[in-house]
């Protein structure tokens, strides 16, 4: 955080605690305040019924368990499934790395596979048919990170070119890099079933 970030922080923290009447901004102030800041507030009025929370419930633990598991995954803060926001739960990482703006082959796969442990393991518990929207966005963030290790960071099967905006792919290139992408999800959407049962 930026020091205007953490100052805002600091301050939605102190108005929590000052709600409570508490004369110090406690570490469970900090964590809401991040939460909010991150999420948006909590939305705990919010009317969920039992099957919506399960399936959330079973969505993020699909994203812990195959975190946990998987070698080169970034360390989990946090798994919830208190609406917040536009989101019915969330599970958060520690990015160790990603910060950094260096990370390798395995770290991106790390980090595909856990994008993908959500939505499996609705699958796998309440099947195909019952897959819900909430793994929509998960999808569009592993589809943008395969899409850059395919482009960008010139880690596939296409070798070391690279394209964008100033050098784009001819439509044969494209047409391979949309099967590679593609690919890359099929393979590791296949990785966290057997790590979920």
């Amino acid at each position: 955080m930026s020091g205007a970030d953490l100052e805002t922080l600091i301050n939605t923290a102190a108005l929590r605690a000052a709600k409570r009447d508490a004369k110090f901004i406690s570490i469970e102030d900090v964590d809401e305040a991040k939460d909010k800041l991150m999420l948006g507030p909590a939305r705990r009025n919010k009317v969920v019924r039992p099957e919506t929370l399960r399936k959330t419930a079973f969505h993020e633990a699909g994203h812990t368990l195959v975190a946990l598991l998987t070698k080169g995954a970034m360390p989990i803060y946090k798994t919830t499934i208190l609406p917040r926001g536009q989101t019915a739960g969330v599970t958060y990482f520690l990015p160790e790395y990603k910060d950094e703006g260096n990370m390798t082959r395995g770290q991106i796969m790390a980090q595909l596979d856990v994008a993908m442990g959500g939505r499996v393991a609705e699958e796998l518990i309440f099947g195909a048919e019952e897959v819900t929207t909430g793994a929509g966005s998960d999808m569009q963030s592993a589809s943008s990170l395969a899409r850059q290790f395919v482009m960008q960071f010139s880690m596939s099967q296409l070798g070391l070119s690279t394209y964008d905006r100033n050098s784009p792919p001819s439509p044969e290139t494209q047409a391979t890099i949309d099967r590679e992408v593609k690919r890359i999800l099929d393979v590791s959407s296949r990785v966290a079933p057997p790590l979920l049962c």
